[in-house]
């Protein structure tokens, strides 16, 4: 009849718009918002999915229209949105939460009604997988909505004790649950969509201004966490999130930073117990937590969903600077202390012999024994002066020249050292990585020859790269031998050569470092190139920690 039908197709509509207000409502509360968006279902959130999808259910049944032995209802609005979203067990789990207050209402076609909410949330379950991923998910989901309600429809007479009263009940309900639930259903996942949507604007938004504030934040935080670049990152924060009204950064064995927002405070401000909003988020280096991440805000209850979403972020981003800086001054200090070993071994036997030549020098020529006195005394300066910095190549070519006329002493003219290095290359090289490679090259490569040789060093910029050379006329070596001599071996009392090749292509990164080409009785050449580009950058990090 069409005012029975127009009659429960309003009442239906009605009981619908309370149910899908009170899901908007919820939407709204954090509590709520956490579970539906997480898109992996934990067993638990699968429990709860199953209950407040089957309360769902029973609203509907409750604010159903009684009929021929049964009711109108939009009982299958919540069951099948709960398979969609939380897939067969939580569709089937709403299904006997709503199916067993069914059956404590009675009636003749309770069972059948039973069994079809189960049944409508073990199909909509199996279909959650693939409803994932589709775009307008609204449109299938009232396309799947129409054809659940219509095997409802269908089940009523089928599995009813009596077919000719669950057929009646069938024809006096489906024109309007047929339009009423495929709505509602649409409408329920257009809501938790534009949740989501809603989500995953603020965390864009959030992760831009992390992104940028991390850029500023990654020089300060390269010296670690301190008192200092704990408040100048604070201060950062406060310069690109104006809502906030203070910032705090805590390291747990460093005390706090706290930096207020002087335009929203006031420059005088000091009362902290005014603000009353605030959100924390643990600082950690490897999982370990070594500070927090505080945000303060005048108002209670003010924290904005980006402001939330930033402080996760930044917390992330700026734990992982810190683990970064830790890396970085770790490898400055290794390299600091592999230079202090080369010095080490170089030092007591160059000393030695170095000492032993001037002893014999000073019986036969005194002038040249005081030259060689003071070529010791400049090459000694220049070892303790420049560890830590970087150095310019002609201050390096002057410290090889010292070393290289004691050298020549003891050879007593049979070596000689040309340089080809022009006047105009200014150019800044990590420490003492020269005198390594001509002392190798004067005790392997010429000193076994008796007679003396020759070294050549160039130095030409090709390319943005600064190419350096250092070539004998040697025993030279084999390719097992240069793959030895490079190869970084803890146990290996030598370390010369190693120790050079290791810290460039530590600054420079791998495709640098020493270029050695040789064969035996043939004389070795040994090349370093060195990028134009960043490089004075890069060392002052790398030395600097």
């Amino acid at each position: 009849m069409p005012i029975q039908w127009e009659y429960i197709l309003s009442h239906l509509l009605l009981g619908l718009s309370l149910i899908l207000g009170f899901v908007f409502l919820l939407t709204k509360t954090r509590m709520f918002r956490f579970p539906i968006l997480n898109r992996k279902v934990s067993r638990r959130e699968k429990v709860l999915y199953s209950v407040f999808f089957g309360l769902i259910g029973i609203m509907g049944t409750y604010g159903g229209l009684a009929t021929v032995d049964g009711s109108a209802n939009t009982r299958g609005v919540g069951i099948i949105v709960g398979g969609l979203i939380g897939g067969p067990i939580v569709g089937v789990g709403a299904g006997i939460i709503s199916g067993i207050y069914r059956l404590w209402i009675g009636g003749i076609n309770a069972p059948a009604s039973a069994l079809a909410a189960v049944t409508e949330g073990l199909l909509a379950g199996l279909c959650a997988q693939r409803f994932k991923h589709l775009p307008f998910r609204w449109v299938y989901a009232m396309l799947l909505g129409f054809i659940l309600e219509t095997m409802h429809m269908c089940m009523l007479p089928v599995f009813s004790p009596s077919f000719e009263r669950g057929y009646q009940l069938a024809m006096s309900i489906f024109s309007s649950m047929l339009i009423i639930n495929p709505l509602g259903i649409a409408t329920f996942i257009a809501i938790l969509d534009s949740v989501r949507s809603e989500q995953e604007a603020v965390e864009g938004k959030a992760a831009r201004m992390a992104f940028k504030i991390a850029r500023q934040t990654l020089n300060i935080l390269r010296r670690g966490l301190n008192e200092e670049t704990a408040t100048r990152t604070a201060q950062t924060i406060i310069d690109h999130v104006a809502s906030l009204d203070a910032v705090a950064v805590t390291a747990s064995d460093k005390g706090i930073a706290f930096v207020i927002n002087q335009s929203s405070l006031g420059a005088d401000f000091s009362d902290i117990s005014c603000l009353k909003a605030q959100i924390i988020a643990p600082l950690k280096e490897r999982d370990k937590e070594i500070g927090t991440l505080i945000f303060y805000k005048l108002r209670p209850n003010s924290l904005t969903p980006v402001e939330i979403e930033l402080i996760e972020g930044l917390a992330q981003l700026i734990s992982m600077q810190i683990e970064v800086s830790k890396v970085e001054q770790q490898t400055a200090l290794r390299s600091q202390a592999e230079i202090k070993a080369l010095q080490a071994q170089i030092n007591p036997h160059f000393l030695f012999n170095a000492l032993n030549t001037i002893v014999y020098y000073c019986r036969k020529q005194p002038e040249k024994a005081r030259e060689l006195l003071i070529n010791l005394g400049e090459f000694y300066r220049n070892n303790i002066s420049h560890l830590d910095k970087w150095v310019d190549l002609h201050t390096e070519i002057h410290h090889i020249e010292s070393y290289v006329k004691i050298e020549s002493a003891r050879f007593q003219g049979k070596l000689e050292v040309h340089y080809d290095v022009p006047n105009d290359i200014h150019m800044k090289v990590p420490p003492f990585i020269l005198q390594p490679i001509v002392e190798n090259s004067i005790k392997h490569g010429l000193y076994p020859r008796k007679s003396g040789g020759k070294i050549m060093i160039q130095a030409v910029i090709q390319s943005e790269v600064l190419h350096i050379t250092i070539e004998d006329n040697g025993v030279g070596m084999s390719e097992e031998l240069i793959d030895t001599i490079l190869r970084d071996d803890s146990s290996r009392k030598s370390i010369g050569l190693s120790n050079v090749h290791q810290r460039l292509q530590t600054i420079y990164g791998s495709q640098y470092g020493l270029q050695i080409s040789s064969s035996p009785g043939k004389g070795t050449i040994v090349r370093i190139p060195i990028p134009l580009k960043g490089a004075i950058h890069e060392l002052k990090s790398a030395c600097s920690g």
